[in-house]
């Protein structure tokens, strides 16, 4: 959600979500005793992050540009007698953005920045289309506006050998048009990632 104030913070008079999450039990469908059995779908979006800066089109007008992590989890709904749970199969993650350009009264449809990746639980698989990976992750982006109105937003790609382990890399995509589209994103950095603790 974005939260505006007209009164250098005095006081908060919108509160507008600029994103949604969404739940699918499109997967889902009675056994023959009645029971929900298949797969369904979970989504979080974590660590959005704002920046503002010029349009391209008008250089007096800002343009609003929020960028986040999509989690896409995906469960297999399992029965233990009587008792329902839920495991999970594989989680998606993909940077996404949305923009505003009306002061955050209305937000565009997400975009995504980054391709969608596949962290696979269990057995290794990959079978979706335009998704790729077992064990890898992308998060923590970052969007900057140049003074033309160009974007560009950074991220980092856990790659195949899992989060906080081996070796990590830096994408930067470039979008011109508002953020409608974006550019092949370019590997900026590869580094080694350092292993994960509660008080890092």
């Amino acid at each position: 959600a974005l939260a505006a104030s007209e009164d250098g913070g005095q006081t908060w008079v919108r509160n507008i979500p600029t994103a949604r999450s969404r739940v699918s039990t499109d997967g889902l469908t009675a056994d023959r005793f009645g029971r929900l059995r298949g797969n369904l779908s979970i989504g979080f979006l974590d660590k959005p992050w704002i920046a503002v800066g010029p349009s391209p089109d008008d250089p007096a007008t800002d343009v609003l540009y929020v960028t986040y992590t999509e989690f896409d989890t995906n469960y297999t709904v399992l029965w233990l007698g009587e008792v329902p749970t839920i495991v999970p199969v594989a989680t998606r993650t993909t940077i996404r953005m949305v923009r505003s350009e009306d002061g955050g009264r209305s937000w565009s449809t997400p975009v995504a920045v980054s391709p969608t990746v596949n962290q696979s639980y269990g057995e290794p698989g990959g079978d979706t289309p335009g998704v790729f990976g077992t064990s890898r992750t992308v998060q923590g982006s970052q969007p900057v506006v140049a003074p033309d109105g160009s974007v560009y937003v950074a991220w980092t790609d856990s790659t195949d050998d899992d989060s906080f382990k081996g070796s990590g890399e830096i994408y930067v995509a470039r979008s011109t048009d508002k953020g409608v589209t974006f550019a092949t994103p370019v590997n900026a950095s590869t580094f080694n990632e350092i292993a994960y603790r509660p008080r890092n």
